[in-house]
């Protein structure tokens, strides 16, 4: 396992990794409370990219990368409507020449 539970604690002291048997997962709580749960099965290095990412002094990186991610949704939404709004006044517009 190259010794990911010690080298886990390298990052956050308090971190310690649980196999949750009931759910099938792997867990890392620190203290009493649950810090992440592992998107995958194996401990490797993900694990520790994954537990450096997860950090509360990233915090700020992370919901930057969220409110980047909401945004470019919004703008492929907005995109999307302005398809559709634009596709539907084409097709009014074909309709009413032909009744015409």
């Amino acid at each position: 396992m190259f010794e990911i539970g010690k080298r886990l604690r390298d990052i956050n002291k308090e971190y310690k990794l649980y196999y949750n048997c009931q759910l099938l997962r792997i867990e890392v709580w620190c203290g009493d409370e649950l810090s992440f749960i592992l998107p995958y099965n194996e401990l490797d290095e993900r694990t520790l990219n994954y537990a450096r990412k997860t950090l509360t002094q990233n915090a700020d990186e992370i919901l930057l990368e969220i409110e980047k991610n909401n945004d470019d949704l919004l703008m492929e939404e907005k995109k999307n409507r302005e398809d559709l709004k634009r596709t539907l006044i084409d097709f009014l517009t074909y309709k009413n020449k032909k009744e015409n």
